[in-house]
């Protein structure tokens, strides 16, 4: 079962139990932001990709979790797939933070999950120490990728290991065989973001229709009481009551 734990990638948001389109929300809440929050999302829209995801699969320590979210976030990675943790739903340490500004879906089983991203064209790229590992800076992030990360100690699963297209590791000089799996994540979310920008020239790659999307769900995110100022909105202007059934909006 997938549970979306943030507001939906999705035109039509569903607000206290009424679907409101995007341009809806970005129209009602724009004018009770302050500029310097506006010009911040401006800023922050075009450095953010979803064509490059992050999996986490049965991450059992919730610092970790938080480190691998702000990581994320820091970098301009929007779509995070947890698996097999509920953790997420449960940590008000989790919630008040950076994941508010995250795609989070979280995900019961792990073939589910892969097969949804393979679906939505995503090559499954694991981080593991397996015969057919390979450096991660041969590995080519300039296309859709999922790049997965296994629990701490035992690393991937033998079912995500199976469902993916390539394996790899971050070279080490020391000793020691890994890093732990927030370090092993900064590292490796930093050499993709660096490899696209000098591969692609550009590390965010959100479509207009996405930014529209993810514009509305940051402002959700950047007023105190949205939902309650929504409504107020509404019975307000009556007039805009038709507009929220519309599916030509």
């Amino acid at each position: 079962m997938r549970e979306i734990l943030m507001y939906p990638h999705n035109e039509w948001i569903e607000v206290a139990g009424r679907k409101l389109h995007v341009e809806q929300i970005i129209a009602i809440l724009e004018p009770i932001l302050t500029e310097d929050r506006i010009l911040s999302i401006d800023k922050i829209l075009p450095k953010r990709t979803r064509n490059i995801a992050v999996v986490l699969e049965q991450i059992y320590d919730l610092g970790n979790i938080n480190a691998v979210i702000r990581s994320m976030e820091g970098m301009g990675y929007h779509a995070l797939h947890n698996i097999k943790n509920d953790k997420l739903t449960k940590s008000n340490r989790i919630t008040r933070g950076a994941d508010k500004w995250l795609d989070i879906n979280q995900w019961d089983h792990t073939k589910e999950c892969i097969e949804d991203l393979k679906s939505s064209g995503h090559k499954i790229v694991v981080t593991a120490l397996d015969e057919r590992a390979v450096p991660i800076d041969q590995i080519d992030f300039s296309e859709k990728t999922a790049i997965c990360f296994g629990c701490e100690g035992f690393g991937a699963s033998t079912e995500l290991l199976e469902l993916a297209d390539q394996t790899c590791v971050i070279p080490m000089d020391g000793f020691s065989q890994s890093y732990n799996i927030s370090v092993a994540a900064a590292l490796s979310l930093q050499y993709i973001q660096l490899q696209r920008k000098d591969k692609l020239g550009f590390h965010g790659d959100l479509s207009p229709e996405d930014e529209r999307i993810v514009r509305a769900n940051y402002y959700l995110q950047s007023t105190a009481k949205p939902i309650e100022y929504l409504m107020k909105h509404l019975l307000a202007h009556p007039s805009n009551q038709d507009i929220l059934n519309r599916s030509d909006f």
